[in-house]
């Protein structure tokens, strides 16, 4: 009887159960490239009245004001200027605080080659080690543009879990 499903599968089914139970209530839907990329999973999680905020490639195809042209995470990188970026608190680390360069902005995401709904692009640098990190958010407007920097930062905990786990 049981069939085989993909990890992504597996992820919804679960996220739709805990919703349907009313036993946890939540708002944000967090997760790694490997869900940032599925964009069918994405519009799900919208669909599900969720707010995600998910890592996604830095070549991941993006539009900005009009949607004329695409761009990639990757591009804007090289391309903002010192001042584009802000200072974040993203958690609690195990040496003290955790903090990152943060750039926000809203962009319109890719569905089937073409622009699809507009989402928050968060483009995170570790200023000590250099490494970039890209996140879409479909939080509303009226979330504040600080609050998608720190919201990138909340799965930390949850994989610090599953290492302790592991061991």
């Amino acid at each position: 009887e049981v069939t085989f499903q993909t990890k992504n599968a597996l992820a919804l089914a679960m996220v739709q159960d805990v919703l349907a139970s009313q036993r946890l209530r939540c708002r944000w839907f967090l997760a790694d490239e490997a869900f940032g990329r599925d964009t069918d999973l994405l519009d799900a999680v919208d669909g599900l009245g969720l707010w995600y905020m998910v890592e996604v490639p830095l070549d991941t195809a993006l539009w900005g004001d009009g949607g004329a042209s695409a761009t990639t995470p990757q591009a804007l990188f090289r391309s903002l200027p010192g001042s584009a970026w802000t200072r974040h608190l993203i958690g609690d680390g195990t040496k003290g605080p955790r903090i990152a360069e943060a750039h926000v902005r809203r962009v319109r995401a890719q569905r089937d080659g073409q622009p699809g709904p507009e989402v928050w692009l968060i483009l995170r640098l570790d200023p000590e080690s250099g490494e970039q990190k890209a996140f879409l958010s479909n939080a509303p407007t009226t979330v504040t543009t600080a609050r998608p920097g720190t919201v990138t930062g909340l799965r930390w905990p949850v994989e610090q879990i599953f290492e302790v786990a592991k061991q």
